[in-house]
């Protein structure tokens, strides 16, 4: 449906550009406006993503989401039950992240969506700097350690 709505808007700005005695490239255009859809389309799953982590989500009921989502079949369901369980849970599972990481290549926008999941846990949580290595390779995220206010003054 995405890929549709971006090939109808190429058409209609380069018939637009046409009728105006203008040249436009075809595939410039046509990755701007992929850009575009893509960035909103991430933005609504975010949005999503996060509400329903925050309404339904709670502690302890990894296997009840893990069944829901195998039940509904769909990326969106493994990216939900993945949020609320590395939100609410103790910890990010690193294997899970792995295997959904490389699930969804060629899946921009799924992929942002555990970049940023990954992000929120290791800035908001306390994790060991093997952890955030091994975290930063999965997703190609360059990520630094929090700032120790007092290095150098021991």
């Amino acid at each position: 449906m995405v890929q549709k709505e971006t090939d109808e808007m190429v058409k209609y700005f380069i018939d637009e550009a046409k009728s105006k005695g203008r040249n436009i490239d075809y595939h410039s255009l046509r990755e701007k406006i992929g850009k575009m859809v893509g960035y909103l389309v991430y933005k609504f799953c975010l949005y999503n993503f996060s509400n329903l982590t925050h309404s339904v989500g709670t502690k302890n009921l990894d296997e009840i989401y893990d069944g829901v989502a195998e039940k509904i079949g769909t990326p969106a369901a493994r990216l939900v039950s993945f949020t609320i369980k590395s939100y609410y849970g103790k910890r990010l599972n690193i294997t899970e992240l792995r295997n959904l990481y490389h699930e969804f290549n060629g899946n921009p926008v799924a992929q942002q969506v555990l970049r940023a999941r990954a992000l929120h846990y290791v800035y908001h949580n306390t994790v060991e700097r093997s952890e955030k290595q091994k975290i930063g390779k999965i997703c190609n995220l360059k990520l630094i350690d929090k700032a120790d206010p007092n290095k150098g003054k021991r």
